[in-house]
Parts: C-alpha cells; structure tokens; sequence
C-alpha cells in the first residue's frame, strides 16, 4: 500500500500494480488539464482523488481509495493507522505538505518516503 499524491505517479504505480491511495481535498479545475491528463472537461469541479482513482481503477483494475480531505497530521495518523503504507510519495507541489508527509514518514513505520 503506497499513498500517492501526484497525477503520473499514481497512473505510473497502478499500472505495475501498486495499490494506491490518493489523498487531495482540490477539486479539478480548467487550468489542471493541460498538465494533469487523467482528468478530462467534464471532471471539472469534482474530487481530485475520487476521479483519478476511478480513473486508475477503469484502466488497471488495481486497489485504489480516495480521501478526499485536507491534508493535515490527524488525517495521516488515521491513514497510518488504518492503511499502514510501506512508501509514501509526495509528488505534490507544496512545501508545507512535503514537511508534514516527511514528519508523518518519520513517526510511522513506513520504509521510505519518494518526493518527485
């Protein structure tokens, strides 16, 4: 189990068959579809994640579960918790979040920690 922020990783490790979970509380937007290609036009104004694993699971008929949440420590603790991911990767592009996910790596026992 891996949690996965970021469009291209996500597509990359289900298609080699990761189990992903996607954690995003944005929703898509008209400006997002040049350079995140799993969403299309009319997935403007939905989940991220709902999308993208719905996506991820059409094409590769993997695991995936989508939070749809603000990230925050809580919401990482529980994920812990209950899913007990072995590799977190941060493809994100927010330096508060890449801080909070390297915290929540150090706490847990997760084996390693990708930031793209």
């Amino acid at each position: 189990m891996l949690v996965v922020l970021g469009c291209s990783v996500a597509q990359s490790l289900s298609g080699s068959g990761v189990g992903s979970l996607v954690v995003d509380d944005d929703v898509a937007e008209c400006s997002n579809l040049p350079r995140q290609f799993l969403f299309s036009e009319i997935d403007i104004g939905e989940s991220k994640a709902k999308v993208l694993c719905q996506r991820l699971q059409d094409r590769f008929f993997g695991d995936c579960f989508a939070k749809a949440s603000r990230f925050s420590h809580k919401l990482m603790a529980d994920l812990m918790l209950e899913y007990a991911p072995q590799v977190i990767v941060d493809a994100g592009d927010n330096l508060a979040l890449s801080l909070q996910l390297d915290e929540a790596a150090k706490l847990s026992a997760t084996f390693g920690t990708c930031f793209c």
